[in-house]
Formats: structure tokens, sequence, C-alpha cells
């Protein structure tokens, strides 16, 4: 399930656009962080989620670990790690 999905129909976004991924989006770079509504990442590996946080107001809602998979190209197979992701929305006037 993708988070737009659960932040839209409960009214708490105005777009499924309005959630930015900060790990994944390509577009992340053509936005002015402190404009975005929702962010989602880890802080620790996104500079867009640490950069919204410290300079822009934005504060955890909600943060769980979750599974992570990836090609380990070394060994030529599919491996699951674990990674915490949170979601930070920006501060209501």
């Amino acid at each position: 399930m993708e988070l737009h999905s659960v932040l839209y129909p409960a009214g708490l976004i105005a777009s499924p656009s309005d959630v930015i991924d900060a790990n994944h989006s390509p577009e992340r770079r053509h936005h002015d962080v402190c404009g975005i509504e929702w962010v989602v990442g880890n802080p620790d590996s996104a500079p867009l989620v640490r950069h919204a946080i410290e300079r822009c107001g934005h504060e955890v809602a909600l943060a769980t670990r979750a599974p992570q998979y990836y090609v380990d190209t070394a060994r030529l197979r599919l491996t699951v790690s674990s990674g915490v992701v949170g979601v930070y929305p920006r501060p209501r006037p």
C-alpha cells in the first residue's frame, strides 16, 4: 500500500502528489522543501528529510520499521534489510 492511498482518502492531503518520497523521487531537487506538505523518508539517509525537519519545522507524524528489498550484486541474490521510514507533515500555520 502506498502512503498517499491512506492520506488522500482520509482528507489529510489535497492530492496524492502532495507526498514526496525523499529517497526515491526524481523530482525532489525541483521542490522547495519548506513548501512540501508531507515528506516521507529517513533523516539518516535522506538529506531532504533532514532539511525539512531542521529548517522548515516538519515533525514526525508516523514512523515504522519497514523491509527494504534490494539485489545483492556481489552474491547475485535478493536481500532484505529493515530501516525506519517516517512521515513528516509540514506544520500548519
